[in-house]
């Protein structure tokens, strides 16, 4: 909401508040392609359409480019064990009282429940919450030392992330429904974000289920290849 927007940013801190979240918001943007990439490809039955085929090497090639990407993309989001992220939160916590004075003063026709006046504060702290709970999961631990040791570096398994992530016997290859879920919380915890500071919601699945569809169409039109490839391509 523009109105609130200009509003909000008469707040202490207001500007790198803003700075932080438009930058997540770009990050979190940048993520939504691949995804939904992703989301329109995994489990989906046309992929038999490369089965037993050469040029479908290069279609799969699309999914392992698409997931590597993510992991790239998440890790700039959470690097430093998702400071950006848990500061942001915190900054706009920490003057939540003032945002509900605000929101009530651009809206004073608006019922309290609806401007979140006597729970922001809580509806944050769960926010952290779950960034909380993803910063510490296996899976993006996982995911941190992937990009580490293969993605930034090539260190076999000798990376100090791996010793200090507690990881020093696992196999961190991540599946592609790692990859996608990881991706999934940290876009809706961004959208939490910007909805926090800015009382503006982005819907965010919306977009990546209309990137699911173009994957689906991608997969709907795309012919058996074993039978469309031209064999003299092979000798």
């Amino acid at each position: 909401m523009s109105d609130f927007k200009a509003f909000v940013m008469a707040l202490p801190s207001s500007v790198e508040i803003q700075n932080q979240v438009d930058v997540l918001r770009n990050e979190k943007n940048r993520l939504i392609p691949d995804l939904g990439w992703l989301v329109g490809t995994i489990n989906n039955s046309d992929q038999s359409k490369i089965d037993n085929s050469y040029s479908g090497h290069a279609v799969d090639h699309f999914s392992m480019a698409s997931a590597q990407l993510l992991v790239l993309g998440l890790m700039r989001i959470w690097d430093k064990d998702g400071d950006r992220v848990l500061t942001t939160l915190q900054k706009i916590q920490n003057i939540s009282n003032e945002i509900e004075l605000k929101r009530h003063e651009v809206h004073p026709e608006w019922p309290s429940q609806a401007l979140e006046v006597g729970f922001l504060e809580s509806a944050i702290a769960s926010s952290m919450s779950r960034a909380s709970e993803l910063i510490n999961s296996k899976e993006l631990r996982e995911l941190r030392v992937f990009r580490t040791e293969n993605l930034a570096h090539f260190l076999d398994g000798q990376s100090r992330d791996r010793e200090r992530l507690n990881l020093s016997e696992s196999d961190v290859s991540p599946t592609f429904n790692q990859v996608v879920s990881a991706a999934h919380e940290t876009v809706e915890i961004i959208d939490r974000i910007i909805s926090h500071w800015e009382f503006h919601i982005e819907n965010s699945n919306s977009s990546i289920d209309l990137q699911a569809k173009y994957a689906r169409m991608f997969w709907n039109a795309l012919p058996k290849l074993s039978d469309a490839e031209d064999s003299a391509f092979l000798s």
